[in-house]
């Protein structure tokens, strides 16, 4: 895998994955009519933290939030279609 790059935005990146996967998170768990829209926040959280482990080189961390970003396409599939 090479050299990892320090990208300065990837600490951005890391925050945006954990604060919007947190916010998914309480959505989901309220259980009220608008927590459907907690899968939206997963997948925006599955997104960043997939582009932040791939410039990173954390395979664990990034085959992870792949597959938890198809998990959150289905989530919103079921949920709001």
């Amino acid at each position: 895998m090479g050299t990892v790059r320090n990208h300065s935005s990837d600490k951005a990146l890391e925050w945006f994955g954990s604060m919007t996967g947190i916010a998914g998170a309480v959505l989901l768990a309220m259980n009220f009519d608008g927590s459907k829209y907690g899968f939206i926040f997963f997948l925006l959280s599955s997104f960043a933290l997939i582009v932040f482990s791939y410039r990173r080189e954390l395979t664990g961390l990034l085959t992870q939030q792949m597959v938890f970003f198809g998990i959150n396409v289905l989530g919103i599939y079921r949920w709001m279609f």
